[in-house]
């Protein structure tokens, strides 16, 4: 047992450690994120601001900033160590689904509800805005983060688009079995083969 956590009053749906193990990141069907600190056993911070429950959490590749989706439609960065809190907020039509960060921490992809992906900059700058049909149940950055690999949850399978200039380069279709939706897809680490979830099953393509 590294901690009591029952002071937390939510259910927890998504749990994410940091690059250096230090901390792990929880959240829920409530609208704040817990930080815990596994070294000290204690709580690090609590994110409040965001209105509904959090649907992904990613901490940045150098451990500096967390990044929380929520159903309240917002993608928001955090600085972990910055007296400001939060530095970026990225808004969608509906509920985040999925939010990533690309391989060197300076891009972000969030996915939501309704049929968009968005890629912006640390910044704040649109790059590209990334739309077909179905809910976005996965988003994989390519190594150099030119590409980003955007799968859909309702059959609408995947695509593989160049983040510059918003194109698809690869179509990978979805399965046309009502009930098999496409819940997850990410590249393997060599970056030859998309894997895709499809229920209990991992496909491979």
């Amino acid at each position: 047992i590294i901690g009591d956590l029952s002071d937390v009053r939510t259910s927890i749906t998504n749990v994410v450690f940091s690059t250096d193990g230090r901390l792990v990141a929880f959240g829920g069907q409530e609208s704040t994120t817990t930080i815990w600190d596994l070294q000290r056993r204690q709580t690090f911070a609590t994110l409040r601001g965001q209105e509904n429950g959090i649907s992904d959490i990613a901490f940045s590749p150098d451990g500096q900033i967390i990044l929380t989706g929520s159903v309240d439609g917002t993608a928001r960065a955090w600085g972990l160590f910055a007296p400001n809190g939060v530095q970026l907020v990225l808004s969608h039509k509906t509920g985040v689904t999925n939010a990533i960060w690309d391989k060197t921490g300076t891009l972000i992809a969030s996915g939501s509800e309704s049929d968009e992906a968005l890629v912006h900059d640390m910044n704040g700058k649109l790059i590209a805005t990334l739309e077909d049909k179905g809910r976005v149940s996965g988003l994989s950055f390519s190594t150099d983060g030119k590409r980003l690999l955007v799968a859909r949850y309702d059959n609408g399978g995947a695509h593989i688009w160049d983040v510059n200039s918003g194109t698809r380069l690869v179509t990978i279709k979805g399965t046309r079995e009502p009930l098999e939706v496409l819940e997850a897809a990410d590249f393997s680490p060599d970056e030859r083969l998309v894997l895709a979830q499809v229920g209990p099953v991992i496909h491979r393509a």
